[in-house]
Protein backbone atom coordinates (compact mmCIF):
# COMPACT_ATOMS: atom_id res chain seq x y z
CA UNK A 1 0.00 0.00 0.00
CA UNK A 2 2.82 2.47 0.70
CA UNK A 3 4.61 1.70 -2.36
CA UNK A 4 1.38 2.52 -4.42
CA UNK A 5 1.05 5.66 -2.50
CA UNK A 6 4.68 6.73 -3.49
CA UNK A 7 3.89 5.37 -7.18
CA UNK A 8 0.66 7.80 -6.94
CA UNK A 9 2.84 10.26 -5.30
CA UNK A 10 5.41 10.43 -8.52
CA UNK A 11 2.66 10.95 -10.92
CA UNK A 12 1.34 13.69 -9.11
CA UNK A 13 4.96 15.64 -8.80
CA UNK A 14 5.45 14.80 -12.41
CA UNK A 15 2.27 16.87 -12.96
CA UNK A 16 2.75 19.54 -10.89
CA UNK A 17 6.35 20.10 -12.77
CA UNK A 18 4.53 20.52 -16.19
CA UNK A 19 2.50 22.88 -14.77
CA UNK A 20 5.10 24.53 -13.20
CA UNK A 21 6.94 24.78 -16.54
CA UNK A 22 9.72 22.06 -15.83
CA UNK A 23 8.62 19.63 -18.59
CA UNK A 24 6.55 21.54 -20.66
CA UNK A 25 7.89 19.75 -23.63
CA UNK A 26 10.24 16.87 -24.60
CA UNK A 27 12.52 15.51 -26.49
CA UNK A 28 10.97 13.01 -29.10
CA UNK A 29 12.80 10.20 -30.75
CA UNK A 30 10.71 8.14 -33.46
CA UNK A 31 11.87 4.86 -33.25
CA UNK A 32 11.94 1.95 -36.00
CA UNK A 33 12.38 -1.92 -35.27
CA UNK A 34 15.04 -3.28 -37.43
CA UNK A 35 13.10 -6.96 -37.01
CA UNK A 36 14.01 -10.17 -34.84
CA UNK A 37 16.29 -12.27 -36.76
CA UNK A 38 19.56 -9.37 -36.71
CA UNK A 39 20.58 -10.29 -32.87
CA UNK A 40 21.57 -13.77 -32.38
CA UNK A 41 20.58 -15.70 -28.81
CA UNK A 42 22.87 -15.02 -26.08
CA UNK A 43 24.63 -18.13 -24.91
CA UNK A 44 24.91 -18.13 -21.27
CA UNK A 45 27.92 -20.21 -19.72
CA UNK A 46 27.88 -20.97 -15.87
CA UNK A 47 29.15 -19.58 -13.29
CA UNK A 48 28.08 -15.79 -14.72
CA UNK A 49 28.24 -12.61 -13.21
CA UNK A 50 25.65 -10.20 -13.56
CA UNK A 51 26.30 -6.53 -12.78
CA UNK A 52 23.93 -3.72 -11.66
CA UNK A 53 24.95 -0.46 -11.29
CA UNK A 54 22.92 2.45 -9.72
CA UNK A 55 22.02 5.68 -10.55
CA UNK A 56 23.80 8.89 -9.34
CA UNK A 57 24.81 11.36 -11.90
CA UNK A 58 28.84 11.62 -12.34
CA UNK A 59 29.24 10.69 -9.12
CA UNK A 60 28.12 7.11 -9.79
CA UNK A 61 29.88 7.03 -13.21
CA UNK A 62 33.22 7.21 -11.55
CA UNK A 63 32.28 5.10 -8.53
CA UNK A 64 31.28 2.09 -10.60
CA UNK A 65 34.28 2.48 -12.91
CA UNK A 66 36.39 2.06 -10.36
CA UNK A 67 34.35 -1.10 -9.60
CA UNK A 68 34.76 -2.36 -13.11
CA UNK A 69 38.34 -1.62 -13.59
CA UNK A 70 39.01 -3.85 -10.12
CA UNK A 71 36.80 -6.64 -11.69
CA UNK A 72 39.05 -6.13 -15.03
CA UNK A 73 42.70 -6.37 -12.81
CA UNK A 74 40.93 -9.48 -11.02
CA UNK A 75 40.18 -10.92 -14.50
CA UNK A 76 36.70 -11.22 -14.49
CA UNK A 77 35.11 -9.05 -17.25
CA UNK A 78 35.06 -12.04 -19.54
CA UNK A 79 32.80 -13.63 -16.79
CA UNK A 80 29.94 -11.00 -16.88
CA UNK A 81 27.01 -12.03 -18.87
CA UNK A 82 24.70 -8.90 -18.22
CA UNK A 83 25.23 -5.34 -17.16
CA UNK A 84 22.15 -3.33 -15.92
CA UNK A 85 22.75 0.64 -15.78
CA UNK A 86 20.47 3.13 -14.02
CA UNK A 87 21.08 7.22 -14.69
CA UNK A 88 25.04 7.38 -14.24
CA UNK A 89 24.95 3.20 -14.35
CA UNK A 90 23.72 3.30 -17.72
CA UNK A 91 26.39 5.85 -18.81
CA UNK A 92 29.33 3.50 -17.52
CA UNK A 93 27.64 0.19 -18.51
CA UNK A 94 26.78 2.21 -22.14
CA UNK A 95 30.84 2.95 -22.21
CA UNK A 96 31.60 -0.56 -21.65
CA UNK A 97 28.97 -1.79 -24.44
CA UNK A 98 30.79 0.68 -26.69
CA UNK A 99 34.02 -0.52 -26.07
CA UNK A 100 33.34 -3.91 -25.27
CA UNK A 101 34.62 -5.32 -29.35
CA UNK A 102 38.12 -3.51 -28.66
CA UNK A 103 38.90 -4.89 -25.60
CA UNK A 104 42.24 -6.85 -25.15
CA UNK A 105 41.80 -9.57 -23.60
CA UNK A 106 45.09 -11.44 -21.94
CA UNK A 107 45.24 -14.68 -20.52
CA UNK A 108 44.24 -14.15 -17.42
CA UNK A 109 41.15 -12.35 -18.43
CA UNK A 110 42.59 -8.57 -17.94
CA UNK A 111 41.58 -6.29 -20.75
CA UNK A 112 45.49 -4.15 -21.49
CA UNK A 113 43.66 -1.33 -22.93
CA UNK A 114 40.82 -0.90 -20.31
CA UNK A 115 42.09 2.40 -18.85
CA UNK A 116 42.34 3.86 -22.70
CA UNK A 117 38.60 2.77 -23.75
CA UNK A 118 36.81 3.13 -20.44
CA UNK A 119 38.06 5.06 -18.05
CA UNK A 120 39.56 7.83 -20.08
CA UNK A 121 36.44 7.96 -21.56
CA UNK A 122 34.41 8.31 -18.70
CA UNK A 123 36.66 11.50 -17.01
CA UNK A 124 36.44 13.47 -20.09
CA UNK A 125 32.89 13.08 -19.81
CA UNK A 126 32.42 14.39 -16.35
CA UNK A 127 34.75 16.90 -17.10
CA UNK A 128 31.88 18.07 -18.78
CA UNK A 129 28.68 20.21 -17.42
CA UNK A 130 25.72 18.97 -19.19
CA UNK A 131 23.03 19.90 -16.74
CA UNK A 132 23.12 23.55 -16.18
CA UNK A 133 22.49 24.67 -19.86
CA UNK A 134 20.29 21.45 -19.79
CA UNK A 135 18.26 23.35 -17.34
CA UNK A 136 18.33 26.65 -19.31
CA UNK A 137 16.96 25.07 -22.29
CA UNK A 138 14.08 23.26 -20.46
CA UNK A 139 12.49 27.22 -21.30
CA UNK A 140 13.57 27.53 -24.95
CA UNK A 141 12.24 25.82 -27.86
CA UNK A 142 15.47 23.19 -27.75
CA UNK A 143 15.26 20.92 -24.67
CA UNK A 144 16.30 20.39 -21.42
CA UNK A 145 16.81 16.84 -22.46
CA UNK A 146 17.92 17.15 -26.03
CA UNK A 147 20.45 19.00 -24.55
CA UNK A 148 21.60 16.23 -22.36
CA UNK A 149 21.38 13.47 -25.36
CA UNK A 150 23.56 15.74 -27.87
CA UNK A 151 26.29 16.78 -24.72
CA UNK A 152 26.33 12.35 -24.83
CA UNK A 153 26.42 12.07 -28.11
CA UNK A 154 29.17 14.89 -28.72
CA UNK A 155 31.44 13.57 -25.51
CA UNK A 156 31.03 10.14 -25.61
CA UNK A 157 28.31 7.93 -27.57
CA UNK A 158 28.64 9.61 -31.50
CA UNK A 159 25.59 8.37 -33.54
CA UNK A 160 25.68 4.80 -32.04
CA UNK A 161 22.49 3.31 -31.68
CA UNK A 162 21.32 0.15 -29.61
CA UNK A 163 21.81 -2.42 -32.83
CA UNK A 164 25.46 -1.07 -33.04
CA UNK A 165 26.20 -2.63 -29.36
CA UNK A 166 28.14 -6.28 -29.77
CA UNK A 167 26.04 -9.35 -29.01
CA UNK A 168 26.86 -12.99 -29.33
CA UNK A 169 28.43 -15.89 -26.88
CA UNK A 170 30.67 -14.37 -24.45
CA UNK A 171 29.49 -10.72 -25.08
CA UNK A 172 27.39 -9.35 -21.70
CA UNK A 173 23.80 -8.33 -22.65
CA UNK A 174 24.17 -4.43 -21.71
CA UNK A 175 20.36 -3.22 -20.43
CA UNK A 176 19.38 0.18 -19.61
CA UNK A 177 16.62 1.37 -17.73
CA UNK A 178 14.29 4.14 -17.58
CA UNK A 179 10.92 5.28 -15.67
CA UNK A 180 7.51 5.46 -17.65
CA UNK A 181 5.82 8.21 -16.81
CA UNK A 182 2.50 7.61 -17.58
CA UNK A 183 2.34 3.97 -15.48
CA UNK A 184 5.47 4.43 -13.19
CA UNK A 185 7.07 1.18 -14.05
CA UNK A 186 10.68 0.43 -15.33
CA UNK A 187 11.32 0.72 -18.75
CA UNK A 188 14.28 -1.55 -20.51
CA UNK A 189 16.25 -0.70 -23.32
CA UNK A 190 18.78 -3.28 -24.86
CA UNK A 191 20.11 -4.33 -28.32
CA UNK A 192 17.57 -7.47 -28.39
CA UNK A 193 14.47 -5.24 -27.32
CA UNK A 194 12.43 -2.68 -25.18
CA UNK A 195 9.42 -2.47 -23.09
CA UNK A 196 8.30 -4.24 -19.91
CA UNK A 197 6.92 -7.54 -18.76
CA UNK A 198 3.18 -6.19 -18.65
CA UNK A 199 3.40 -3.70 -21.44
CA UNK A 200 5.04 -6.21 -23.91
CA UNK A 201 8.33 -5.50 -25.74
CA UNK A 202 9.84 -4.36 -29.36
CA UNK A 203 12.28 -6.35 -30.78
CA UNK A 204 15.70 -5.26 -31.73
CA UNK A 205 14.78 -1.57 -31.67
CA UNK A 206 16.67 1.19 -33.79
CA UNK A 207 16.80 4.02 -31.06
CA UNK A 208 20.55 6.29 -30.80
CA UNK A 209 22.54 5.23 -27.63
CA UNK A 210 22.76 9.16 -26.23
CA UNK A 211 18.69 9.11 -26.17
CA UNK A 212 18.75 6.23 -24.05
CA UNK A 213 20.89 6.95 -22.04
CA UNK A 214 19.56 10.80 -21.68
CA UNK A 215 16.05 8.96 -20.74
CA UNK A 216 17.66 6.70 -17.88
CA UNK A 217 19.39 10.48 -16.35
CA UNK A 218 16.46 12.28 -16.86
CA UNK A 219 16.15 13.44 -13.55
CA UNK A 220 12.06 14.70 -13.05
CA UNK A 221 11.13 17.71 -11.96
CA UNK A 222 14.63 19.60 -13.51
CA UNK A 223 14.67 17.66 -17.10
CA UNK A 224 11.73 17.08 -19.24
CA UNK A 225 11.36 13.56 -20.13
CA UNK A 226 12.60 11.49 -23.43
CA UNK A 227 9.30 10.92 -25.99
CA UNK A 228 9.91 7.55 -27.73
CA UNK A 229 7.21 7.25 -30.59
CA UNK A 230 6.24 3.67 -31.74
CA UNK A 231 3.27 1.99 -32.57
CA UNK A 232 1.54 0.11 -29.40
CA UNK A 233 1.21 -2.81 -31.69
CA UNK A 234 4.78 -3.28 -31.77
CA UNK A 235 4.61 -4.47 -28.34
CA UNK A 236 4.39 -8.46 -28.44
CA UNK A 237 3.95 -10.09 -24.63
CA UNK A 238 6.80 -12.31 -23.82
CA UNK A 239 6.45 -15.51 -22.01
CA UNK A 240 5.85 -15.31 -18.03
CA UNK A 241 8.37 -16.19 -15.83
CA UNK A 242 7.78 -19.21 -13.36
CA UNK A 243 7.26 -16.47 -10.75
CA UNK A 244 5.18 -14.64 -12.96
CA UNK A 245 2.93 -17.69 -13.64
CA UNK A 246 2.39 -18.36 -9.55
CA UNK A 247 1.86 -14.58 -8.95
CA UNK A 248 -0.49 -13.90 -11.70
CA UNK A 249 -2.48 -16.89 -11.29
CA UNK A 250 -2.85 -15.77 -7.50
CA UNK A 251 -3.80 -12.27 -9.28
CA UNK A 252 -6.29 -13.70 -11.22
CA UNK A 253 -8.13 -15.33 -8.86
CA UNK A 254 -7.72 -12.85 -6.63
CA UNK A 255 -10.02 -10.41 -8.97
CA UNK A 256 -12.43 -13.52 -9.21
CA UNK A 257 -13.20 -12.97 -5.56
CA UNK A 258 -10.92 -15.55 -3.88
CA UNK A 259 -10.12 -14.78 -0.06
CA UNK A 260 -6.25 -15.41 0.27
CA UNK A 261 -6.55 -18.83 1.93
CA UNK A 262 -9.19 -19.71 -1.19
CA UNK A 263 -6.45 -18.61 -3.63
CA UNK A 264 -3.35 -20.43 -2.02
CA UNK A 265 -5.11 -23.93 -2.13
CA UNK A 266 -7.00 -23.36 -5.06
CA UNK A 267 -3.50 -22.34 -6.97
CA UNK A 268 -1.70 -25.46 -5.66
CA UNK A 269 -4.35 -27.80 -7.04
CA UNK A 270 -4.23 -26.19 -10.43
CA UNK A 271 -2.94 -27.86 -13.31
CA UNK A 272 0.31 -26.34 -15.27
CA UNK A 273 -1.96 -25.74 -18.10
CA UNK A 274 -4.18 -24.05 -16.12
CA UNK A 275 -2.15 -22.13 -14.51
CA UNK A 276 -0.54 -20.60 -17.44
CA UNK A 277 -4.28 -19.95 -18.86
CA UNK A 278 -4.82 -17.93 -16.10
CA UNK A 279 -1.45 -15.50 -15.83
CA UNK A 280 -1.77 -15.33 -19.39
CA UNK A 281 -5.32 -13.54 -19.24
CA UNK A 282 -4.12 -11.51 -16.11
CA UNK A 283 -0.89 -10.37 -18.09
CA UNK A 284 -3.19 -9.48 -21.21
CA UNK A 285 -5.64 -7.64 -19.34
CA UNK A 286 -2.76 -5.47 -17.59
CA UNK A 287 -1.32 -4.98 -21.12
CA UNK A 288 -5.50 -3.81 -22.08
CA UNK A 289 -5.30 -1.69 -19.08
CA UNK A 290 -2.07 0.53 -20.01
CA UNK A 291 -2.99 0.39 -23.91
CA UNK A 292 -4.80 3.89 -23.42
CA UNK A 293 -1.45 5.31 -21.91
CA UNK A 294 1.07 4.19 -24.68
CA UNK A 295 -1.22 4.48 -27.97
CA UNK A 296 1.70 6.00 -29.91
CA UNK A 297 5.10 6.35 -27.70
CA UNK A 298 6.36 6.44 -24.11
CA UNK A 299 7.41 9.22 -21.57
CA UNK A 300 10.56 8.45 -20.12
CA UNK A 301 12.51 9.93 -17.23
CA UNK A 302 15.10 8.94 -14.36
CA UNK A 303 15.17 5.36 -14.14
CA UNK A 304 16.35 6.02 -10.47
CA UNK A 305 12.63 7.21 -9.65
CA UNK A 306 11.85 3.57 -9.45
CA UNK A 307 14.51 1.46 -9.37
CA UNK A 308 17.75 2.77 -8.46
CA UNK A 309 19.82 -0.20 -8.53
CA UNK A 310 18.25 -2.14 -10.89
CA UNK A 311 18.93 -5.08 -8.65
CA UNK A 312 15.95 -7.13 -10.70
CA UNK A 313 18.35 -7.66 -13.33
CA UNK A 314 21.02 -9.33 -10.19
CA UNK A 315 19.23 -12.44 -9.81
CA UNK A 316 21.73 -14.92 -11.79
CA UNK A 317 22.21 -18.47 -10.65
CA UNK A 318 26.20 -17.12 -10.70
CA UNK A 319 27.77 -13.96 -8.41
CA UNK A 320 25.41 -11.01 -8.77
CA UNK A 321 27.39 -7.41 -7.91
CA UNK A 322 25.67 -4.31 -6.87
CA UNK A 323 27.54 -1.59 -7.03
CA UNK A 324 25.62 1.23 -5.61
CA UNK A 325 26.45 5.24 -5.15
CA UNK A 326 23.76 6.44 -2.90
CA UNK A 327 25.23 8.21 -0.16
CA UNK A 328 22.98 7.83 3.88
CA UNK A 329 24.64 11.32 4.96
CA UNK A 330 25.41 13.76 1.49
CA UNK A 331 22.41 16.14 0.24
CA UNK A 332 21.36 14.90 -3.03
CA UNK A 333 19.95 18.67 -3.66
CA UNK A 334 22.39 22.01 -3.39
CA UNK A 335 19.43 24.33 -3.63
CA UNK A 336 17.71 25.59 -0.41
CA UNK A 337 14.13 24.28 0.36
CA UNK A 338 11.03 26.64 -0.50
CA UNK A 339 11.07 27.01 -4.49
CA UNK A 340 8.82 24.65 -6.14
CA UNK A 341 11.96 23.03 -8.17
CA UNK A 342 13.93 22.19 -5.26
CA UNK A 343 11.46 21.19 -3.17
CA UNK A 344 9.62 18.70 -5.83
CA UNK A 345 13.05 17.17 -5.86
CA UNK A 346 13.88 16.69 -2.72
CA UNK A 347 10.09 14.91 -2.41
CA UNK A 348 11.74 12.69 -5.44
CA UNK A 349 15.22 12.05 -3.73
CA UNK A 350 13.55 10.70 -0.64
CA UNK A 351 11.23 8.17 -2.34
CA UNK A 352 13.80 7.35 -4.75
CA UNK A 353 16.16 6.40 -1.11
CA UNK A 354 12.58 5.03 0.56
CA UNK A 355 12.52 2.38 -2.61
CA UNK A 356 16.12 1.56 -2.91
CA UNK A 357 15.50 1.25 1.05
CA UNK A 358 13.08 -1.65 0.33
CA UNK A 359 15.41 -3.02 -2.20
CA UNK A 360 18.28 -3.73 0.07
CA UNK A 361 15.96 -4.73 3.24
CA UNK A 362 14.75 -7.69 0.11
CA UNK A 363 18.36 -8.59 -0.54
CA UNK A 364 18.66 -9.47 3.25
CA UNK A 365 17.68 -12.44 2.43
CA UNK A 366 20.61 -13.48 0.31
CA UNK A 367 24.18 -13.61 0.55
CA UNK A 368 25.14 -9.93 1.07
CA UNK A 369 28.75 -9.55 1.13
CA UNK A 370 29.34 -5.85 1.40
CA UNK A 371 27.25 -5.33 4.38
CA UNK A 372 28.13 -9.00 6.18
CA UNK A 373 24.28 -9.85 6.44
CA UNK A 374 24.68 -13.69 5.84
CA UNK A 375 26.69 -16.33 4.66
CA UNK A 376 27.09 -18.27 1.44
CA UNK A 377 23.74 -19.26 1.54
CA UNK A 378 21.14 -16.63 3.51
CA UNK A 379 18.15 -16.96 5.11
CA UNK A 380 15.18 -17.83 3.03
CA UNK A 381 17.96 -18.63 0.11
CA UNK A 382 17.81 -21.22 -2.24
CA UNK A 383 21.54 -21.75 -2.51
CA UNK A 384 21.16 -22.26 -6.68
CA UNK A 385 20.17 -18.87 -6.61
CA UNK A 386 23.63 -17.28 -6.51
CA UNK A 387 25.63 -14.94 -4.19
CA UNK A 388 25.02 -11.30 -3.75
CA UNK A 389 28.33 -8.69 -3.14
CA UNK A 390 26.69 -5.34 -2.70
CA UNK A 391 29.47 -2.41 -3.33
CA UNK A 392 28.54 0.88 -1.46
CA UNK A 393 29.38 4.39 -2.32
CA UNK A 394 28.69 4.93 1.36
CA UNK A 395 29.33 2.42 3.68
CA UNK A 396 28.57 2.76 7.40
CA UNK A 397 32.80 3.76 8.17
CA UNK A 398 33.68 6.22 6.06
CA UNK A 399 38.15 7.12 5.88
CA UNK A 400 38.14 11.05 6.33
CA UNK A 401 40.20 11.65 3.65
CA UNK A 402 37.42 10.22 1.20
CA UNK A 403 34.46 12.41 2.44
CA UNK A 404 34.88 15.12 0.20
CA UNK A 405 35.02 13.28 -3.04
CA UNK A 406 31.25 11.90 -1.53
CA UNK A 407 30.31 15.58 -1.07
CA UNK A 408 29.74 15.12 -4.82
CA UNK A 409 25.98 15.87 -5.56
CA UNK A 410 24.44 13.40 -7.76
CA UNK A 411 24.46 15.70 -11.16
CA UNK A 412 25.84 15.86 -14.65
CA UNK A 413 28.23 18.72 -13.58
CA UNK A 414 31.65 18.95 -14.04
CA UNK A 415 33.95 17.27 -11.81
CA UNK A 416 37.80 18.26 -10.57
CA UNK A 417 39.97 15.74 -11.65
CA UNK A 418 41.56 15.45 -8.37
CA UNK A 419 38.02 14.18 -7.67
CA UNK A 420 37.59 11.92 -10.24
CA UNK A 421 40.56 9.95 -9.40
CA UNK A 422 39.26 9.61 -5.44
CA UNK A 423 35.41 8.33 -6.82
CA UNK A 424 37.77 6.33 -8.90
CA UNK A 425 40.03 4.97 -6.51
CA UNK A 426 37.07 4.72 -3.65
CA UNK A 427 34.74 2.35 -6.15
CA UNK A 428 38.24 0.15 -6.58
CA UNK A 429 38.61 0.23 -3.00
CA UNK A 430 34.86 -1.00 -1.85
CA UNK A 431 34.94 -3.65 -4.86
CA UNK A 432 38.09 -4.92 -3.47
CA UNK A 433 37.10 -5.40 -0.24
CA UNK A 434 33.89 -6.89 -1.12
CA UNK A 435 35.30 -9.63 -3.61
CA UNK A 436 38.36 -10.05 -1.08
CA UNK A 437 35.17 -11.06 1.97
CA UNK A 438 33.47 -13.08 -0.91
CA UNK A 439 36.55 -15.33 -1.60
CA UNK A 440 36.99 -16.10 2.10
Amino acid sequence: MRALILLRAARLLAVLALAAGCVVTQHEVSVGSLGDSSVPLRTIEPPGIALCLSGGGYRAALFHTGVLTELNERGLLPRVRSVAGVSGGAIVGATLAMAWDDLEFDDTGRARNFDTLVTQRIRRLTAETLDVGAVLSTFTDSGSSRRIARGYSEFLFGDLHLADLPSGIGVPEFVFLATELSTGINWEFSKRRMGDRRLGYMDTPDVRLADVVAASSAFPAVFRPIRVEFAAEQLALAEPTEAEVKAWTLAALRDMGRDDRARALESAGLAETDQLALAAEFQKFQQLAFADKIDDGVYLIDGGLMNNLGSEYCKSAGLNIISTASTRWVGEVEAEPGGLISSMARIIVAMRRYAEARQLEELQHRSVVGRQLGGACGPGLDCDKGTVALIELSPRELRGDIRQALRVVARLRAIDPDVQRELLDWGNTRAAASLTALEH
